[in-house]
């Protein structure tokens, strides 16, 4: 489930840069930074900058989550899958 979440934040992020910049990530560790790069030149409205700290943990935790190095409660879990969606549903509407 999680790493659903992590692909699924990582590439809405790729499309509202692709939309928005032309650029996509080509690691993992760039989302965070082509994401506050929007936010910095107005692409996309500052009460987003909330998903800029979801993106800086998303990259973090992504590989340890993939290879089983990182554990997560079903807490965790279940919070990730609510901040992902809403994640998606902005970007989805922000492409429309």
């Amino acid at each position: 489930m999680l790493r659903t979440c992590h692909h699924a934040i990582i590439r809405a992020n790729d499309a509202l840069n692709l939309k928005f910049s032309g650029l996509k990530a080509t690691r993992h560790d760039d989302a965070p930074v082509l994401f506050s790069k929007l936010l910095k030149q107005g692409k996309i409205g500052s009460e987003n900058g909330r998903f800029l700290r979801l993106l800086q943990k998303t990259a973090v935790e992504k590989s340890g989550a993939d290879y089983g190095k990182r554990s997560f409660t079903h807490k965790n879990a279940d919070e990730y899958v609510l901040e992902a969606e809403e994640f998606v549903a902005f970007v989805k509407n922000a492409i429309s």
